[in-house]
């Protein structure tokens, strides 16, 4: 597993966190329903923070340019050829 690829998508952060939340609450871990929305409020909060820098075009730019293509190309580096 690519732990950089991971990193780079918030949303599965955010699931597998939610995911792990729910099935310790499952499992008796005694946290009301305030408790659970409360933690997974906050943890939504941050990766959305983190998950906006990483769709401005800025940020595309610079990995394009990281990549080894030009700022404005399209193609990805898997198209690369």
């Amino acid at each position: 597993m690519d732990l950089n690829r991971l990193w780079n998508e918030p949303t599965v952060i955010a699931g597998a966190i939610r995911a792990i939340i729910l099935a310790a609450v499952a499992f008796g871990l005694g946290w009301t329903g305030e408790q659970i929305a409360a933690l997974m409020f906050a943890v939504e909060a941050i990766l959305t923070v983190f998950n906006r820098s990483l769709v401005t075009p800025n940020h595309l730019a610079e990995r394009r340019v990281a990549d080894g293509l030009s700022p404005t190309d399209t193609s990805t580096p898997n198209n690369k050829q």
